[in-house]
């Protein structure tokens, strides 16, 4: 019924942040509604291509592919994953202007996102869902962090299937027992 939303790190080749922003007073992994002040825009810079990856060959992981997310501590995601997740029935994201900059050529993408996910689930109620019971309520949240590990995305199998035909294929989906928490 649920299951592990993540980047295909590995396995395609893409852009990589270089900076993130430190906001000591706000959380985006918690799980809970940002109450502290975030900077507009949220100012990113990428990693610097390699030079033989500015020829669209990728070095080591890193290519020109601009991924639908970006980011570890402040999670990126591009407007057209955000536009997917909410037509698809994902309501409780928190999202923040932010600014990506690319150090190769200068430019500013605007299309990104900072994301909040605002939901934490145990891993206990998750198992309950998946045997039938609705014991903490996961079953109403289509998107959440899970509580004993809050770097680890858990989506609802109807949003998986909605991303895969809409093309996001940059992302992974697992079930979560093939997730070290």
């Amino acid at each position: 019924m649920y299951c592990v939303m993540a980047s295909s790190d590995g396995e395609a080749p893409r852009r990589r942040l270089d900076h993130q922003p430190f906001l000591p007073q706000v959380s985006f992994l918690s799980g809970a509604r940002i109450s502290g002040a975030v900077p507009d825009p949220l100012e990113f810079t990428l990693k610097p291509l390699p030079k033989a990856a500015s020829d669209d060959a990728p070095v080591a992981g890193h290519a020109p592919v601009m991924p639908a997310t970006l980011g570890t501590r402040i999670p990126l995601f591009r407007d057209d994953l955000l536009a997917s997740l909410r037509s698809c029935g994902v309501d409780n994201l928190e999202v923040y202007a932010a600014a990506v900059r690319d150090p190769d050529d200068g430019s500013r993408h605007l299309d990104y996102k900072a994301t909040n996910i605002v939901g934490l689930v145990p891993a206990a109620a998750l198992l309950a869902v998946n045997f039938g019971s609705d014991a903490a309520g996961a079953q109403r949240l289509l998107m959440f962090r899970l509580a004993e590990a809050v770097n680890v995305v858990m989506v609802h199998e109807r949003v998986r299937t909605h991303l895969q035909q809409s093309g996001f294929h940059d992302l992974r989906f697992e079930a979560p027992l093939h997730i070290a928490m």
